[in-house]
């Protein structure tokens, strides 16, 4: 980010940066020809029949990693705002990545959501230590989850958390790239051939694939 960016673009709450303005800061870019790269990257974004193969067969995988990054910065949130520890990465992990092959990330806050709520309530019936809630936590997650499937449940997605801005990466992936915008956080990483994206169906097979 430019030092010459507007102070206006950034949102600060006690001392420390909460949100950025996509369309109000300033970047400097450490390359030769500045102008000549963001020309060739807008030509891309705008002409995605010539994305090379590999892109198209990576669209779920970035999608999914983008998705995951969403998911596990909630699941942090959540257990910091019931004073639960961080729990096993890689079983939470684990459980996200599961969640993520039938919700969106919007349909997961709600999951994570329930999760919390559950552990919080677990902590205080059993007066187990923290650690063991927080390990609950995954547990009841992806109960949460499976049961929502078996019985066909309609879970009802949560909007974007305040306190947990969108990242750059996000923007440009789905608003730049695929053209999707939000749908990238409302829909199950990968089916693009419900989305209002501007990929042809052609790269949503190859996506879905």
């Amino acid at each position: 980010i430019s030092e010459l960016s507007s102070p206006d673009a950034f949102t600060f709450r006690e001392g420390e940066l909460q949100s950025l303005d996509l369309s109000g800061v300033r970047w400097s870019l450490t390359v030769e020809d500045p102008e000549q790269l963001l020309a060739a990257i807008l030509r891309l974004a705008q002409n995605p029949s010539e994305w090379p193969n590999r892109w198209n067969q990576a669209l779920k995988d970035v999608w999914t990693e983008i998705a995951l990054a969403e998911c596990k910065e909630y699941f942090r949130y959540a257990a910091e705002a019931r004073g639960l520890p961080e729990a096993g990465e890689k079983s939470t992990e684990t459980m996200l990545k599961s969640l993520l092959e039938s919700f969106s990330v919007a349909q997961c806050y709600r999951i994570i959501w329930a999760g919390a709520r559950q552990a919080s309530d677990f902590l205080v019936r059993k007066r187990c230590n923290t650690r063991h809630a927080a390990n609950y936590m995954i547990g009841e997650c992806q109960r949460w989850a499976d049961r929502a499937k078996a019985e066909n449940w309609e879970v009802k997605p949560f909007k974007r958390n305040f306190d947990l801005p969108r990242s750059a990466i996000s923007h440009v992936f789905f608003d730049v790239f695929l053209k999707i915008g939000e749908d990238g956080f409302n829909c199950v990483p990968g089916m693009l051939a419900r989305h209002r994206a501007t990929v042809s169906m052609d790269h949503a097979g190859s996506a879905q694939d």
